[in-house]
């Protein structure tokens, strides 16, 4: 042994030669780091590209651009609002309102995001909740029909969907409402007026 690594050169010995990368020989181990490194240089470049033809959709008109930004994004808003109004029964996924929009959800998520500092899916949560905490309030029908007309396939998921975003069970949420008929308690349904 000590006879072989005498004769060999000395990168073999420190294993450059000799442990072979996923069975690859050198030349073709060598290929494949050039090729990988390609791909990285690769994927940097288009996120440099990315970033600047952000920034430049951003802030290339100054002032101009903002305000139309700001229009743009209350635009989207009010619209996504009438969509939320008009089928939150139908428990629809958030890139069907964004496509409906004309946006991507990502889009539609930063927006909502950047002006009322929640995403779209919580909004549409949270008027299925309004709407939930509005007939459990006024309305003689049971959990059930409750569930079923906000488009719950199952009641069960009704009340656990229910419970956690209150905190309260459709049952114990209907018994402090009744309890608290006449008098003001922020925990019962309110409008969202955060909305544009």
């Amino acid at each position: 042994m000590a006879a072989h690594i005498a004769e060999t050169p000395k990168l073999e010995h420190k294993g450059y030669n000799r442990g072979l990368i996923l069975g690859l020989t050198m030349a073709e181990s060598m290929l494949l780091l050039v090729f990988c490194l390609l791909l990285v240089a690769a994927a940097l470049v288009t996120a440099e590209r990315k970033k600047r033809y952000e920034a430049e959709r951003e802030g290339s008109d100054g002032e101009r651009s903002e305000q139309r930004g700001q229009g743009e994004v209350g635009s989207i808003l009010q619209r996504y609002r009438q969509l939320v109004e008009a089928g939150f029964r139908q428990h629809r996924p958030i890139s069907d309102y964004a496509a409906e929009l004309g946006v991507t959800a990502d889009r539609l998520h930063s927006t909502c995001q950047r002006a009322l500092g929640r995403s779209p899916i919580q909004l549409l949560h949270e008027r299925v909740v309004q709407e939930a905490k509005l007939r459990l309030e006024r309305s003689a029908r049971n959990i059930q029909e409750i569930s079923d007309s906000l488009g719950f396939r199952d009641p069960t998921y009704f009340s656990h969907f229910f419970k956690r975003k209150t905190g309260l069970s459709p049952a114990g949420y209907r018994e402090i409402a009744r309890a608290s008929a006449g008098s003001e308690n922020s925990m019962l349904s309110s409008g969202y007026a955060d909305w544009p």
